[in-house]
């Protein structure tokens, strides 16, 4: 299991969905940027192989997690402390 949280000042609009071969969760975020190099990070210790980033032509950001087994995804908006977060729970297939 894993959760990733991603945050932002503004109410936050967003779409997921997952695509295989190979298995990704995909995540569009309505009038976002990125304030971090995601690719920098590192993944070894995690189901996730990358996670990429990028600003699509209708000023959306994509994040694309590119998993290393399929897993099942949950991503869910919550408000902590004034801040708009998206959640999202990676889970092992069964």
């Amino acid at each position: 299991r894993m959760s990733l949280q991603f945050s932002g000042r503004a109410p936050l609009k967003y779409r997921y969905f997952t695509l295989s071969g190979p298995d990704r969760l995909v995540i569009d975020i309505e009038d976002a940027r990125s304030a971090i190099s995601l690719s920098a990070m590192r993944w070894e210790d995690s189901p996730l192989y990358r996670v990429r980033s990028s600003v699509r032509s209708n000023g959306s950001l994509r994040l694309v997690l590119d998993m290393k087994t399929p897993l099942t995804a949950e991503v869910v908006k919550v408000t902590r402390g004034g801040e708009q977060q998206l959640m999202v729970k990676l889970l092992h297939i069964q």
